[in-house]
């Protein structure tokens, strides 16, 4: 009896430990000695109790750590909650607010009681409409194909439709246009990357780097068009797909024991195996049917890695630094990996040199902060 305590205990403990969330926080930066004015943070991932230099393995967090940051600085009372805690809405419904920020049901349920408060929405995806309607192409696409029809995995978990009303202003990750029909302040931000601080740009043995190709990604594999690049490389075992991010639980694609599509599972951008991924493969894949701007790619860039995207889903910032995929269909997939397997070693050398620089340049945490904090003073009209 004992050994059976002693083991459920360890389970226990090994589930919980890192995945408990609090859904909230209030008061932070009260000082009660003067008039401030109060905001409410509706985000994700904030919360954790993993510790912080411990494992993360997105963005979200360090970025959610440098909003904060700012509406210090600028002397707000901070409230944060989870965007779907829904459970928490009585903590929050009687306070009175300046600045609702964020997205999820939250937002949309504060805002409505706070018509006064300036609402500035965090997209942090594509526009809810657009990644219906491409999810569900994605998904019939499938089915034509396997025969197995699977239900949507992305969209409508942190956006909906009716969140965009009555708001004054959107900070948007990816493309502008799909929210220019609601006729407010519009701004762009790119996301953060993770940054192995071993990696160096060096030059690569080109001739097998441009025949290696890395898929980053995590839940929604169909979403991110996984299943096509495995339909792919399954013909061509010359060329190597890398898989990382992979959700095994998605139990309706099987990654096929073929020696050139490996699947690493979870990795840890700032080990030894993502170091070597990033010095053997010349490219980052990620035929997604919609993103914000997924910070996938911003890793991938950080590293060196040249981007292949489609466009119109995110990504069409990049302009010059990315490759765009005009279609999602098999054969044209198949036609442009294998065009850019003959490239030139001298152009890719200088296309990776590119990227480096570039995104070293823009999706750091320092500059997300600089850019997040000039925007933010704009639409609030605070002085630097």
């Amino acid at each position: 009896m004992k050994k059976i305590k002693s083991i459920l205990k360890s389970f226990l403990k090994s589930k919980l430990i890192g995945k408990i969330r609090t859904p909230f926080v209030k008061n932070m930066n009260l000082d009660l000695t003067r008039k401030q004015k109060r905001v409410l943070i509706s985000y994700i991932d904030y919360f954790s109790t993993r510790n912080f230099y411990e494992g993360i393995r997105h963005t979200n967090l360090p970025e959610s750590v440098q909003i904060i940051n700012v509406f210090k600085e600028m002397d707000y009372i901070i409230d944060v909650v989870h965007c779907n805690a829904v459970e928490s809405f009585k903590y929050f419904e009687k306070e009175k607010y300046d600045v609702i920020f964020g997205f999820g049901e939250i937002f949309y349920q504060i805002s409505k009681i706070n018509m006064d408060a300036k609402k500035i929405m965090y997209v942090t995806e594509n526009h809810p409409e657009l990644s219906y309607k491409n999810e569900l192409e994605r998904n019939k696409y499938f089915h034509k194909r396997t025969g197995k029809k699977i239900p949507l995995r992305r969209t409508g978990v942190f956006y909906k439709n009716e969140h965009f009303e009555n708001i004054d202003a959107t900070i948007v990750l990816g493309e502008k246009s799909p929210f220019k029909k609601y006729d407010i302040a519009l701004y762009n931000i790119f996301p953060t990357g993770l940054i192995n601080e071993k990696y160096k740009l060096e030059k690569r043995d080109y001739e097998n780097s441009k025949k290696n190709f890395l898929w980053l990604g995590s839940n929604g594999a169909i979403h991110k068009g996984l299943d096509l690049l495995i339909e792919v490389f399954s013909k061509y075992p010359e060329l190597t797909l890398h898989i990382c991010g992979f959700n095994p639980e998605e139990t309706y694609l099987k990654i096929p024991k073929l020696k050139n599509i490996i699947d690493y599972g979870r990795i840890d951008i700032k080990g030894e195996n993502f170091l070597e991924l990033a010095k053997k493969c010349s490219y980052i894949i990620l035929p997604s049917c919609s993103e914000g701007f997924s910070t996938s790619i911003a890793t991938g860039m950080l590293h060196s890695l040249i981007p292949i995207v489609c466009k119109d889903t995110g990504f069409n910032r990049l302009g010059e630094y990315a490759i765009y995929l005009e279609d999602y269909k098999i054969e044209y997939i198949e036609n442009e990996i294998l065009n850019l397997t003959r490239k030139d070693g001298e152009l890719l050398e200088e296309k990776h040199q590119a990227i480096y620089y570039f995104s070293r340049d823009n999706f750091t945490l320092n500059k997300f902060t600089e850019n997040f904090r000039n925007i933010l003073r704009e639409i609030l009209n605070e002085e630097k």
